[in-house]
Parts: structure tokens; sequence; C-alpha cells
């Protein structure tokens, strides 16, 4: 345990508690990128997000979970560098939103979670096809599997949204996940 200094005052926190402190910023981030776009506050709290979760142990769910919101900032980035016309600000983001993408697959399956990766794999396909960046069609067709094998209806509904998925999925996978999944009106029985 560390003492940390708020308003003042001392207090013990547990790597626990920071673990849970770096969730908490780091989902309040995600949530002002969709409210309000990558603001300096968004910026200030992804980097606390980071570093209270390396301190609580850096689970690699935590750490995937912060790099996937690293990859939402820098996508949000990207949109806004685009509206000023600043290529290669543009660039950079991309690059870093890549980067960022990539680290959560990584730490993804070093939780062992197939959930986790799906989520992964889908969210950053989402990213990519909203940049006109290509897809990596193995990872896709990995996710389409999981689907397939576990019942996930979210991210059933969310691979079947990706434009142009007939084209990135071999047609069996394919061809699958559509009679699976429209069975259940495009919901999984656990409601998802």
């Amino acid at each position: 345990m560390r003492y940390v200094t708020s308003s003042g005052q001392q207090r013990r926190v547990s790597s626990e508690g920071k673990g849970l402190q770096g969730n908490l910023q780091r989902d309040f981030a995600k949530m002002l990128i969709v409210r309000e776009g990558p603001t300096t506050e968004v910026l200030r709290l992804l980097t606390l997000a980071q570093r209270n979760t390396e301190e609580a142990g850096g689970d690699p769910g935590m750490m995937g979970a912060t790099h996937t919101a690293w990859a939402h900032y820098h996508s949000a980035q990207v949109a806004s560098a685009r509206s000023d016309s600043a290529t290669a600000e543009v660039t950079r983001h991309l690059d870093m939103m890549q980067e960022s993408a990539q680290r959560a697959l990584k730490d993804m399956r070093l939780a062992q979670s197939p959930i986790l990766e799906t989520i992964t794999i889908v969210g950053s396909a989402t990213l990519y096809l909203a940049h006109g960046l290509p897809v990596d069609c193995r990872q896709l067709e990995e996710a389409a599997r999981y689907v397939l094998r576990y019942g996930y209806g979210g991210q059933a509904r969310q691979l079947l949204r990706l434009p142009g998925l007939e084209d990135l999925l071999p047609s069996a996978p394919y061809v699958a996940l559509r009679q699976t999944f429209s069975s259940f009106g495009g919901h999984s029985q656990d409601g998802y």
C-alpha cells in the first residue's frame, strides 16, 4: 500500500484501489471521448488510468481495455485533425491508433479470455474501417469463430454491421453468423 495526498489529507490506496481507480478513469475518459471528443481532460484521464493500472500490477485485461481507450482517443484525434486539414497529425494519430489497438489485442490474448479478444478484434476492425484502413481478416475470422462457439450475440451484431463483412470473412463463417444470429432477431438468448 502507498500513501496518496488527496485534498490535503493522507490516505492509503492499495494496488486493488489503484486498479479500480484506473478503471474508473479509463471509463470516464471513454465517455468523454463520445460526448466531447479528444479533449485535454480525456488525455489527462487516460494517462492517469494507464499509470494507475500499471501500478496496480498491470492486469492484462485492464491494460488491454486502457489501450483500447487510447485507440479510441487517437481515432477521435484523426477526425479532429482531418477537419483541420492537418495531414501530418492525421498520419501520426492513425499510427498511434493502430499501435494502441495492437497492444490491446496482445494484452487481451495474455488475459486468455475469448470474450475480451473478440471485443477487441471487433472494436479495432470498426475503428480501422471507419478510417479506411485494411482489416486483418484472420483476426475477424478468429472473432467469428469465438462468436459462433460461445454465442456472443452482441459481438455477432457488431460483426454483422461491419461494412463489407461478406468480403472480409470466408463464406462459411459469414453464412454461419448470419444464419445463427438472425434466428435470435439480432439478439442472443442472454440479451447481449
